[in-house]
Formats: C-alpha cells, sequence, structure tokens
C-alpha cells in the first residue's frame, strides 16, 4: 500500500520542465496507475526528519528533512509499470540495487511525475533541475546520486523549504 504524506504535489516540476520543451507529465499516487509503457520519471519522496543515511557504494550522506526527488527512467520490457511499481511498494526485504532504493527505504512516498515516452528523457529532466537549482536556493542537488550511469551530476534533489 502507498504511504502518502500530506503535502502538495510539487507543481513547480511540470512548469519548469515545460520551459524547456520536455512534454507535460501527469501525476501518479497508486501503482495501478502507471501505464506498461516506457517512459521517465521523478518520484517524490519525503524525508521526516534529518538522518544519516548509507547510499550503496558512495558512502554516508547527512540528508536534512525535506523533500526529495529522483530522476529516472523506465525503457524496459516491464516500463513504468515495473519500475516505478518497485519503487512504489514498502518491502523491507527488498533488496537495494540503486541509489534511490536506500533513500526509499528511509522515506515516504508521496507520489511521482511520469512521462510516457519511448525517448529516454531522464538526463534532460535532471539538467533542467540542475538548473532550476543553480538559480534557486529552495532546491539542491545531491551530488553524484542516481547518475552513475550518466554525465549528470545528479539524479536527486531535495527542496527544504516550499518551491
Amino acid at each position: 500500500m502507498l504511504e502518502t504524506a500530506k503535502v502538495r504535489k510539487d507543481a513547480f516540476i511540470p512548469k519548469a520542465l515545460a520551459l524547456a520543451d520536455i512534454p507535460v507529465p501527469f501525476w501518479i499516487t497508486e501503482s495501478s496507475q502507471l501505464p506498461k509503457a516506457m517512459g521517465s520519471y521523478v518520484l517524490v519522496m519525503q524525508l521526516a526528519e534529518d538522518k544519516t543515511i548509507a547510499i550503496g557504494k558512495l558512502g554516508v550522506f547527512n540528508l536534512r528533512a525535506g523533500r526529495y526527488y529522483y530522476v529516472g527512467s523506465a525503457m524496459g520490457a516491464g516500463g513504468l509499470a515495473s519500475r516505478v511499481g518497485r519503487h512504489f511498494r514498502a518491502d523491507p526485504d527488498k533488496k537495494l540495487r540503486w541509489h534511490v532504493d536506500y533513500l526509499r527505504a528511509e522515506m515516504t512516498l508521496v507520489g511521482c511525475w511520469v512521462w510516457q515516452s519511448a525517448t529516454r528523457l531522464e538526463c534532460a529532466i535532471a539538467q533542467q533541475l540542475t538548473e532550476l537549482a543553480n538559480d534557486n536556493e529552495s532546491l539542491s542537488c545531491i551530488a553524484k546520486v542516481g547518475s552513475s550511469d550518466c554525465r549528470c551530476s545528479s539524479h536527486v534533489f531535495c527542496s527544504i523549504d516550499a518551491i
């Protein structure tokens, strides 16, 4: 069952990305809403209190309470339903494979912005959010997290304050 935090839907994400000609996403709060199509996504999670979290081989991170955004893609056979559905499952025995798994194990899932597309938008979305973070003190990058398979500075972002 999805743990839902009572907070806003992070409407700044589609607004910021629309400026970069990235299509408008749709908001998902239940895994049953996920399409089996390929696509990209921004997983929205909430950390209730400051916490030290070990993130795989990257090491230990001191994270502040706030909203966290993980940018990913689902280009495999199961598409968004399989990949994002895995993130929606709050299973304490789930194997931790990706950086986001370590974050998800410690955070409450709020929902997910989803782009249904055969084109991988993951890095374009992360680059736009990086630019937004550079221009906005309310959003910051968590360096190297989630981007070990590309040249992006990060695929994880944090907002301590409302944007």
